[in-house]
């Protein structure tokens, strides 16, 4: 007999795609009702609100301005334990563990990738340095044949840093490496990401917090950067041949459609997804720090190669690292510690990377490699001009 508190046509007969969209009241119901299946395991669900109190059997909750961010956990800048709660999201609740550290708690289908990702790298002798670039699974725990909690240490989404944008040159390039690790060491274990996104990038502090103590976070070096969320995640068994490392088209359309590069849409039947989750990179790099080209010219032909539509020309994770790495050891500290503006708002497709670059550059970058740049003409989709281009 499997071990549950929850009533039996509760979590085993919501299906996975529809959790996270229940409504907040349903949500609320399901981790309330497992606050007591987590105590003896160690875990202490936050209140969902600040009127709710601590539950007698949990720890009281603490300012923990005296606990040093040591990895995995993430910096507190607000000690306020109150500052700390929120209400449940889908799979995902805030809680403590017994060192009084801050967690999240996922649940995920047993029989699912993400379950599959969290485990292999858990279970696997992989270095430090490669684990270090992916959130890391602190604690799994079977619930019942369905459903697995997965304990992650809770970090902050990088989202807080897109109005702001990184303080230097330096920090940009940093959380670039990293991302770029991450994801070059997933596609080492044939695991494809297939969810590229910001929301999907963490930071080591929670990013609630005040613009100022952010910028000094980021100016203390003491900042790391993590790929998460392995939800749509698919890893390829060991030795699958390389022209076998596709997908069918039809699990193209998942994730964000908003860094989707035009792989598969010439009537294809499959796609790689590993040169998919290298443009959709592509395109989180040319949304957050584009603008820096003005001052490091080399990031153009290095974000080009990464979102160019001529899939053979793009780069790898693999080589994308190597160029980045390459092309941080070149620039001298002065340039790494430039203060940087803010990214520019609007869609990154519609930003000119190339504009403002010497003109001897740009042709010697054009001569190697056509320069991706934006479209000269847009299209309203109810205007005349489309129809006619396009039907």
């Amino acid at each position: 007999m499997r071990q549950s508190i929850l009533p039996t046509a509760s979590v085993p007969d919501i299906p996975d795609e529809v959790f996270p969209y229940m409504n907040r009241i349903e949500t609320k119901k399901i981790w309330d009702s497992l606050r007591s299946w987590f105590v003896p395991r160690g875990y202490f669900l936050y209140p969902q609100n600040e009127l709710e109190q601590p539950k007698p059997e949990g720890p009281r909750m603490r300012r923990l301005s005296d606990l040093s961010a040591k990895y995995p956990y993430s910096h507190v800048p607000d000690p306020n334990p109150i500052a700390r709660t929120c209400r449940a999201r889908g799979t995902l609740y805030p809680a403590m563990n017994k060192d009084y550290r801050d967690v999240m708690i996922k649940m995920v289908p047993t029989d699912g990738n993400e379950h599959e990702v969290f485990q292999h790298f858990k279970d696997g002798a992989f270095r430090r340095d490669e684990l270090v670039t992916l959130i890391p699974a602190l604690d799994i725990l079977p619930f019942d044949e369905r459903w697995t909690f997965i304990v992650l240490p809770r970090w902050g989404s990088i989202c807080g840093l897109l109005d702001i944008g990184f303080n230097n040159v330096g920090c940009a390039l940093k959380f670039a490496l990293t991302i770029l690790k991450g994801l070059a060491f997933m596609h080492k274990n044939l695991i494809a990401h297939r969810d590229i996104r910001p929301e999907n990038m963490l930071i080591n502090i929670l990013t609630s917090v005040d613009v100022t103590d952010l910028r000094k976070f980021l100016d203390s070096g003491r900042a790391r950067f993590a790929l998460c969320d392995f939800g749509l995640s698919y890893k390829f068994p060991p030795g699958t041949p390389p022209e076998e490392l596709v997908l069918p088209i039809d699990e193209r359309d998942f994730g964000t459609l908003e860094y989707h590069p035009p792989d598969g849409l010439k009537g294809e039947l499959v796609f790689d997804p590993f040169a998919f989750d290298v443009a959709c990179l592509g395109g989180v790099f040319c949304q957050l720090f584009g603008h820096l080209t003005t001052i490091v010219p080399d990031l153009a032909p290095f974000l080009d190669r990464m979102i160019t539509p001529d899939i053979p020309a793009r780069c790898t994770a693999e080589v994308a690292l190597r160029t980045l790495k390459d092309l941080h050891a070149k620039l001298d500290p002065k340039t790494l510690s430039t203060r940087v503006k803010c990214r520019p708002f609007g869609a990154w497709q519609a930003k000119d990377r190339w504009a403002g670059l010497p003109e001897e550059f740009v042709r010697a970058c054009a001569a190697q490699m056509p320069l991706v740049r934006p479209q000269e003409k847009s299209y309203d989709l109810d205007s005349g001009p489309f129809l006619i281009d396009h039907f």
